[in-house]
């Protein structure tokens, strides 16, 4: 016990209260989430205390509070709203959300298929390291930090996009 609380002074000092209070507050319901250190699996608990944590700034709160309405855990099943929930992540910079955001443009779940904003988003989260985008983006084209260049008939071969074309 003496380990936690000396953990979150840390935490606190370090971040701040709220970011301190919010990161325990999603671990708490992580625990519910799972249900693993002696807590009973609850997604309705989980669902709420994400909430909470998310209110006070947790980026991964906003995540998973997207995966619970995309699977109907602890609240009813809602494509667009797990959209909308994990597009925040993804707007605050979270990758695992980035690359979650990739196949909800590519199928159109809960949002309007947008290949450009698919790739948009696979080329955010590539850019940050993540290795789920770059394997993404590499299947459609040679890949750098810097530019795509378009596959066609498995030779890159098109013409570079620029950066700034992706982000527009």
């Amino acid at each position: 016990m003496m380990k936690k609380h000396l953990i979150l002074l840390i935490i606190t000092g370090l971040f701040g209260t709220c970011a301190g209070q919010a990161y325990w507050i999603y671990l708490e319901a992580e625990k519910y989430y799972y249900g693993s250190d002696a807590r009973t699996q609850s997604y309705d608990k989980a669902f709420y205390l994400y909430n909470k944590a998310a209110s006070l700034g947790n980026i991964a709160s906003l995540r998973k509070m997207g995966i619970c309405y995309s699977h109907g855990y602890g609240v009813p099943a809602s494509k667009h709203k797990s959209f909308v929930y994990i597009k925040k992540a993804a707007d605050c910079g979270d990758t695992t959300a980035m690359v979650m955001l990739i196949s909800y443009y590519l199928n159109g779940e809960g949002c309007k298929k947008s290949m450009k904003k698919c790739f948009r988003y696979a080329y955010k989260a590539a850019n940050q390291g993540n290795e789920q985008a770059i394997l993404f983006l590499q299947q459609f084209s040679c890949y750098t930090r810097t530019e795509i260049i378009w596959k066609d008939d498995s030779v890159c071969t098109k013409r570079v996009k620029s950066v700034n074309e992706m982000k527009k």
